[in-house]
């Protein structure tokens, strides 16, 4: 393996690192990080309290043939016909 090392001067350097920088300025699209500690909090809608939130991404995992599906077409049936959940708490559609 052979390394090629080349002499650099202070204002080459400085051209190339702005050079690169202006690159980066006009290519969009771009992506920023915002630390967490900067995002504000939002409360949850809750529509099971405790279990299943609106607008927000739930995954439901397990192995084959343990009743995946069985439970996601169980909770979808309990949201749409608006009747109780599990633990016997009142889903959003249920009439008091």
């Amino acid at each position: 393996m052979t390394i090629n090392l080349i002499e650099v001067t202070q204002d080459q350097w400085q051209r190339r690192r702005f050079r690169r920088h202006a690159a980066m300025e006009k290519s969009e699209p771009r992506v920023e990080l915002i630390a967490g500690c900067d995002i504000p909090p939002e409360p949850i809608n809750w529509i099971w309290p405790g279990w299943l939130a609106s607008g927000k991404l739930h995954v439901l995992v397990g192995p084959p043939v343990t009743g995946n599906t069985t439970v996601a077409a169980t909770l979808a049936g309990k949201i749409t016909l608006g009747v109780e959940w599990p633990d016997q708490s009142a889903s959003p559609l249920c009439s008091p």
